[in-house]
């Protein structure tokens, strides 16, 4: 088990060493990049993601125009509204972050906030969530086997994108159809599940996205203990967002094709390889605009049976 937990500590960083980059000038006017991932303090140290953000400036400032006579800043956060802030600075001209975020906090910032390409892993262009539980008897063996049950996740999305859009299909009423817990130790959740100690409770199974289930099965140890039991449609990965009210088509399309290029240069191959990714990718808005509808369609749901709801208990004072 003990693999399982290097494995997981490593995951969270993905990061390695990278030489000291000159210093910028501090005259130049700045261009700050700002990389969301909430809920995982893990993944967003900035003191030890140093060596990925240092080698990602210098790639913007080598590939991208938009970058190239700016002192460009890159910063990283787990803390949603120390990212709103950033993403809000004056000086923010990209952000990377995930479709939950994209969708609550920048969609309707627009024009200021565009989506100009998206951020594959691991091979994979798209995301899909899985709920793993233990092959042991008696373990539930579907997500109705769930219903009602505990499952715990490690960072991913909000509540609201989780039941809006992953489990929309799947939820009954206008919450989870599982009690969700959230932990900053998935490791500790999954020697739990694969090894459950006598009389301590532990969760039913563990929901994860597709990296997370990618490292869970390279484990020749746990992953035989171990099964998918439901995986959600295909959903968008993080987004590329251009920001700032000056962006125009035209510019977009230029910062666009620059990220795209960015793996032919040393430095953004090196970042890329830290971020676990080949390379951006031109997004499929088509298929962002699909979950944004779902997303917006199961909110109305929710407002609406809110509004039942307070209608009710407002008429039964009445009464």
């Amino acid at each position: 088990m003990s693999t399982t937990r290097r494995a997981l500590a490593v995951f969270s960083l993905g990061l390695l060493a990278a030489p000291v980059l000159r210093a910028q000038p501090a005259d130049q006017p700045e261009a700050l990049v700002v990389l969301v991932k909430p809920g995982d303090p893990n993944a967003a140290d900035e003191t030890r993601a140093e060596p990925f953000l240092r080698r990602l400036r210098e790639a913007l400032q080598r590939r991208v125009p938009a970058f190239s006579d700016r002192r460009v800043t890159v910063r990283l956060t787990a803390d949603p509204e120390v990212a709103a802030r950033l993403v809000a600075a004056p000086a923010a001209r990209l952000a990377i972050v995930p479709p939950d975020w994209y969708l609550a906090r920048l969609r309707g910032d627009q024009p200021r906030a565009r989506v100009v390409a998206t951020v594959p892993r691991l091979g994979e262009s798209v995301e899909r969530y899985a709920l793993v539980v233990s092959r042991a008897e008696g373990a539930p063996a579907s997500l109705d086997a769930l219903r009602g049950r505990e499952v715990v996740m490690q960072g991913g999305p909000d509540d609201a994108y989780l039941r809006r859009v992953v489990f929309q299909d799947d939820s009954a009423g206008p919450g989870l159809p599982f009690a969700l817990r959230r932990t900053t130790n998935l490791a500790d959740e999954v020697f739990a599940v694969v090894e459950p100690a006598d009389g301590e409770s532990h969760a039913d199974a563990l929901l994860v996205d597709t990296e997370m289930l990618r490292f869970l099965q390279d484990d020749e140890l746990t992953w035989p203990q171990l099964r998918v039991v439901w995986t959600s449609p295909a959903l968008p990965r993080e987004l590329v967002v251009v920001l700032g009210p000056d962006q125009g088509d035209a510019s977009c399309e230029a910062l666009r094709n620059a990220l795209l290029a960015l793996g032919d240069d040393e430095a953004g191959r090196e970042a890329l390889e830290l971020m676990r990714s080949e390379g951006f990718a031109a997004p499929d808005l088509a298929a962002l605009a699909r979950v944004a509808a779902r997303y917006d369609e199961r909110a109305e749901r929710e407002r609406d049976a809110a509004r039942r709801g307070g209608e009710r208990r407002d008429g039964g004072r009445d009464g």
